[in-house]
């Protein structure tokens, strides 16, 4: 983790704060605020250690270590052993606001992985990111040649869902 992303999205910060605070570095605050968001990410910061700075800046803003895409052998490694993982393969998902939005909805359904192909698809993306409110930081994003993405008969439950888009 050595790159840093920014953030003045308060939901990005909250969602980040509630699932993997130890990717923020810190958080920049207004030197006075009676946002209840704010304070809310306040009480949350400390309560995960996170550095927070009271500053003279417009309102909040985070500093984070983004997630990077995975490759098939993190999914073998870490996701394929849990009793009955819930994976999403995408194909065509070429909007980066598409990506986002699907990224959003899967971690409210508590997927544990995305499979998305080398070619012919939106990568993790600026827009993406904002777009995912942090689900981008948090759900896996793993990245196949379409050749890879073979399905056997699991001997255990394994759950996937897949959409193309056209």
């Amino acid at each position: 983790m050595s790159r840093l992303l920014s953030t003045k999205d308060i939901n990005f910060i909250k969602t980040l704060l509630e699932n993997e605070p130890k990717k923020i570095k810190k958080i920049k605050i207004k030197d006075t605020s009676e946002d209840s968001r704010i304070l809310n990410i306040i009480s949350l910061s400390k309560k995960n250690n996170v550095e927070i700075i009271f500053e003279g800046i417009e309102r909040i803003e985070a500093f984070f270590y983004p997630r990077e895409m995975e490759d098939i052998n993190f999914l073998e490694k870490n996701i394929l052993f849990k009793q009955a993982p819930l994976i999403v393969i995408l194909d065509h998902i070429q909007d980066p606001q598409n990506f986002g939005s699907i990224l959003r909805t899967s971690l409210g359904a508590s997927v544990d992985a995305i499979i998305i192909p080398k070619d012919r698809a939106c990568h993790l993306t600026p827009t993406v990111r904002k777009v995912s409110k942090a689900a981008s930081e948090i759900i896996p994003v793993i990245v196949v040649s379409l050749s890879l993405i073979h399905i056997s008969e699991p001997t255990r439950p394994l759950y996937i869902a897949y959409a193309v888009f056209c």
